[in-house]
């Protein structure tokens, strides 16, 4: 809504060197991602998780964009760190029916070996960009984008807990609950005039909801930490 209504306003300022990116701009970066990973095998509306690689995705318009491109499917995302144990990441996208992994590199043998056991299609998001930019099949699968219909109860992202009981177990939040927990804050720690907000939390933990969500769909600019 933001992005229709005031498409000039800043949405993304990167703390490392000081890059804007319009809301606007970051909404169709959104979009031609969206439209990309459904030409490279997500269904729109499956309920079945994007895995986003938190350790090797650029912070800021890369990682942000994959966020809301996946959410434009109408699908959850599944924020993953590659450099954690490699049974870890098996597990995680074995019983969470991933159908994709973004990552921002070339994944290593252990990463890939993971994916392709657990069925799940890899695609470094340069390349998700590159398809958009270039057109490719991106026309037919933005077509999709509109057809695409979100509700409260729709899943938005799913974070797996530490597993230091046993398998770790998939946590799903709704837009609904997400919603509820904005709408609760912006009351409870209202945004004043001519502030920012700062996005450092990890996406595997669940605070970076509010951080980026909780900034960007009150209008807020949200300055992104480098990934270091």
């Amino acid at each position: 809504e933001e992005a229709d209504r005031n498409p000039d306003r800043i949405a993304l300022v990167h703390a490392e060197d000081g890059s804007k990116i319009s809301y606007g701009k970051l909404n169709s970066f959104g979009a031609y991602l969206g439209s990309s990973m459904l030409s490279r095998g997500v269904s729109a509306n499956s309920g079945r998780p994007v895995a986003v690689c938190v350790d090797t995705v650029p912070n800021g318009k890369m990682m942000i964009g994959s966020l809301l491109g996946t959410l434009k499917t109408g699908n959850p995302y599944l924020p993953v760190n590659t450099r954690h144990a490699p049974e870890r990441l098996r597990k995680i996208l074995r019983d969470s029916k991933a159908t994709l992994l973004v990552t921002g590199e070339d994944p290593d043998p252990e990463t890939r070996d993971s994916a392709e056991r657990a069925g799940t299609i890899i695609a470094n998001v340069s390349d998700l960009a590159s398809d958009a930019t270039n057109g490719g099949d991106c026309p037919a699968a933005f077509e999709r984008l509109s057809e695409v219909r979100v509700t409260g109860e729709s899943r938005a992202y799913v974070l797996y807990t530490s597993g230091s009981t046993g398998i770790p177990k998939g946590v799903v939040a709704s837009h609904a609950s997400i919603h509820n927990r904005l709408r609760w804050m912006w009351r409870t720690f209202p945004f004043g005039d001519g502030e920012r907000a700062y996005q450092k939390t990890n996406l595997t933990f669940v605070d970076h909801a509010w951080e980026i969500f909780g900034a960007l769909s009150a209008g807020i600019p949200l300055v992104v930490a480098s990934g270091d």
